[in-house]
């Protein structure tokens, strides 16, 4: 009877102690690897001040299973997090990376699990196009880089100071930014911020790609990096940068008004679309 007694009493702690929550691998070595850390680029400052309490904070993106995603979602806001859309059991959520340890804690966390950063990569398109015989040129056709030609986008921004989008300065000449960058809106607009070829030059405009979409796009039309090369390297850059494309018919208009004003041809590219409306061509979109 003692000896059951003390077995029973052996098993208290661990019915007294909640399970902890499965944690991925990956997340373990990040919350010890300053190097994994620091890949994960922070947000500027003109960002992280609307979607943070602490600006200037390292975030990491994990998904959690929880069996409680109304208690979650309170303790990741509580935790100066983020909380996406549940799919299921399952919430996305973004948060300080010194915070892991209190979410692991959080009752109903069952599993969480990290999302290493991805890489876009952009070595061999061009030469399954043939793009880069285009650039060299082949006779009897001269050479074509893009030189002389504009190529725009309606997107969530570019990086217009990244070295891939560069020659001796910045080839994006003007970024109409309708979300983030402060300052006056275009001629003739009443929303939104522009960006001139004189505030790029200066790297005093504040516009930035909080997705990295419009950026991954733009180097696909017109990088001119050595290891990633986009079609046209040569090509001058026009952008303007949504997050909810509410002005796409404007924006569409006031880059080719752009085209109009330098002189130059230019080529519109829309890397977005949906399923709504009708399938026929009579959307007035």
């Amino acid at each position: 009877m003692r000896n059951l007694l003390l077995v029973m009493l052996g098993l208290l702690p661990a019915l007294a102690t909640p399970a902890r929550p499965a944690v991925s691998p990956y997340l373990k070595l990040l919350e010890r690897s300053p190097r994994l850390a620091r890949a994960y680029r922070q947000l500027p400052p003109v960002l992280s001040s609307r979607l943070l309490r602490r600006p200037r904070q390292t975030l990491v993106g994990v998904l959690v299973k929880s069996t409680d995603g109304g208690s979650l979602r309170r303790a990741v806001a509580s935790l100066a997090g983020w909380a996406g859309r549940a799919v299921g059991d399952i919430v996305p959520v973004r948060l300080p990376l010194e915070q892991l340890g209190e979410l692991a804690a959080l009752p109903g966390v069952v599993r969480i699990e990290g999302r290493p950063p991805r890489r876009l990569l952009l070595d061999i398109s061009r030469a399954e196009v043939r793009a880069d015989l285009v650039e060299q040129g082949t006779e009897p056709l001269p050479p074509l880089d893009g030189s002389g030609v504009l190529v725009a986008l309606v997107d969530t921004g570019v990086d217009y100071d990244h070295p891939d989008l560069s020659a001796e300065s910045s080839r994006v000449l003007r970024i109409w930014d309708q979300f983030v960058a402060s300052g006056q809106p275009p001629p003739g607009q009443s929303q939104g911020a522009l960006c001139d070829r004189r505030s790029i030059l200066r790297k005093s405009c504040d516009s930035i790609d909080i997705v990295g979409h419009g950026t991954h796009v733009t180097a696909t039309m017109a990088s001119s990096g050595t290891s990633y090369r986009g079609m046209a390297p040569g090509a001058g850059i026009v952008a303007v940068a949504s997050i909810d494309f509410t002005l796409l018919v404007d924006s569409v208009a006031w880059l080719f008004d752009q085209a109009d004003e330098l002189g130059r041809p230019m080529v519109v590219n829309l890397s977005l679309g949906g399923h709504y409306g009708p399938h026929d061509g009579s959307s007035l979109e």
